[in-house]
């Protein structure tokens, strides 16, 4: 009885172990990710942050940007949405997350929010644009590589684009947003 209760401690001990050697290992490599500065638009916690910088009434908005309900939401609540932005007692907070990629084969949930949290470091209006965009139905969206294109379009520009941000490799090579 004794041995079955301690069989699955020394296996996670054997883990924990093993994974800690792992760790500890790669602890000198230099091909760490280097970050740069947080975007203006961008708070502390990794909210979208618009409006009032000292607000009086912070209101969130959680979306994932393949949701229907998110999509119909911002139809029918976007253009007040809009107001609250621009009045100086209200910030209006985007969080964008990606439940619905457990269901997708596209994997369009994180890739919307990543290529959102790119778009940030481009200002607050490339940031509304490119949201419109991400939260359009995907049969507006076209294709899937046109979508990617679009979504490259609206990005930062990142060594190996164009001028206007689109991808200079030909349309078949892989997009960083998938």
């Amino acid at each position: 009885m004794l041995l079955q209760a301690g069989l699955p401690v020394l296996v996670v001990a054997v883990v924990l172990a093993t994974t800690l050697i792992v760790l500890a290992a790669r602890g000198g490599s230099s091909d760490k990710i280097a970050i740069g500065d947080r975007p203006e638009l961008v708070d502390a916690q990794g909210a979208l942050s618009f409006g009032a910088k000292d607000p009086k009434v912070v209101i969130q908005v959680v979306e994932d940007f393949q949701c229907p309900i998110c999509r119909q939401f911002e139809a029918t609540s976007g253009p007040l949405l809009a107001q609250y932005r621009a009045d100086p007692r209200i910030q209006v907070q985007y969080r964008p997350i990606a439940f619905l990629d457990r269901v997708s084969t596209t994997r369009y949930s994180s890739r919307a929010s990543n290529a959102a949290a790119c778009v940030a470091a481009e200002g607050g209006e490339k940031w509304l644009a490119f949201h419109q965009e991400a939260l359009r139905p995907p049969a507006a969206r076209g294709r899937r590589r046109a979508d990617r294109r679009r979504v490259c379009s609206t990005s930062p520009r990142r060594p190996g684009r164009t001028g206007d941000g689109s991808p200079t490799a030909s349309p078949t090579s892989p997009t960083p947003t998938g």
